[in-house]
């Protein structure tokens, strides 16, 4: 069996440029290659929420020190939307 990293070493190795054994994930950032949290989480289906996250991650991504978040705060997106976000970021593996 596999063992996998913690949240802050995922994050910490992503932070360093380096590849995690998956995408770390964040909810609070604003830079334009974090996922538009109002006109996607807020108000996106759950298939575009889910494509936008793998888009953002193979087009930033792929090659290791990509931290996914979304743009601003959450504070009117449905739970359920944030669930999306974070099951389509733990698809994304290196």
């Amino acid at each position: 069996m596999t063992q996998t990293m913690t949240s802050k070493e995922r994050m910490l190795r992503a932070l360093e440029r380096g590849k995690p054994d998956r995408l770390p994930c964040s909810i609070h950032q604003w830079q334009k290659y974090h996922l538009d949290q109002f006109n996607v989480a807020t108000d996106g289906t759950a298939e575009r929420i889910r494509a936008k996250v793998h888009e953002l991650f193979e087009k930033v991504g792929s090659g290791g020190g990509y931290i996914c978040a979304l743009s601003d705060h959450f504070f009117e997106t449905p739970p359920e939307n944030l669930q999306v976000f974070a099951d389509a970021a733990r698809e994304c593996v290196y």
